[in-house]
This record gives structure tokens, C-alpha cells and sequence, in this order.
């Protein structure tokens, strides 16, 4: 099984699917992969505006639900995104975990680029189990 914890913002550069692309290539079956969302600013704080949404919604026109309007505004979903792109892949849904932290709503706790924070990162961990 191969267990990983992904950033989200890397869902937007589709780097969470090469990823795991790469790993079932190798021969992983995409059953046995196990996947952790950790923290990342959720769409309860992700405003966005609409040049980036167009961009979005053409980047990923193959997937729906990861834009939400309220109030006027745009917000961003990453978790959502990041889920619609790995269960393309085939991993089963129930090996899909969400922490549902947003970073930008616990700042006390979490880096938060929207919140002013500059310096903070956030690691990963990838593991292997033969």
C-alpha cells in the first residue's frame, strides 16, 4: 500500500496526480493506495476572483463542484478538486481522507499565506509498505 498526505495547493498543478500516476505506472495498484488531505484553506475562506476561476474551470473543465458562489463572490474548493482528480485515477473513495482543517480559519495553529504568514511550509509524508 502506498500512503500519502498531500498538500492541496499542489491539486492545482495537478502534481498530487502525477504522483500517484507515477506510483501506479510502477505497479501500485490504485486499490491499495491510501490517501490523507491534510490541512489547506478551505472553501470557507478561499475568495477568489474570476479571471482565476475561468482559469480553473478551463484547466479542470472535466470536473465539477470545486467552485463555489456565495454572496457574490467565488470560492475555491481545493479538497474537492484534489478528490475529483485522484478518484480519475481509480483510488477508491474510502481511501481518500480529508483532515478538513483550514489553515486560514486555525492560523494560530497553521501557516496561512492569506493571513499574512510568509515564511511558514507545511511537510509531506509518503510512505511504503512492502
Amino acid at each position: 500500500a502506498f500512503i500519502c498526505e498531500l498538500s492541496n495547493h499542489i491539486a492545482l498543478e495537478n502534481a498530487s496526480t502525477l504522483a500517484v500516476s507515477e506510483l501506479i505506472l510502477k505497479g501500485s495498484s490504485p486499490s491499495d493506495i491510501i490517501i490523507g488531505i491534510g490541512p489547506c484553506i478551505g472553501s470557507c475562506c478561499y475568495n477568489i476572483d474570476q479571471d482565476r476561476a475561468n482559469l480553473l474551470k478551463n484547466k479542470f473543465s472535466n470536473f465539477t463542484g470545486f467552485l463555489e458562489q456565495r454572496e457574490g463572490k467565488i470560492f475555491l474548493n481545493l479538497s474537492a478538486l484534489a478528490k475529483q482528480q485522484l478518484l480519475e485515477l481509480k483510488i477508491l473513495p474510502e481511501n481518500i481522507e480529508d483532515c478538513g482543517i483550514c489553515t486560514s480559519d486555525e492560523s494560530d495553529r497553521f501557516y496561512s499565506f492569506r493571513k499574512g504568514d510568509k515564511g511558514g511550509r507545511f511537510a509531506g509524508i509518503i510512505g511504503f509498505k512492502f
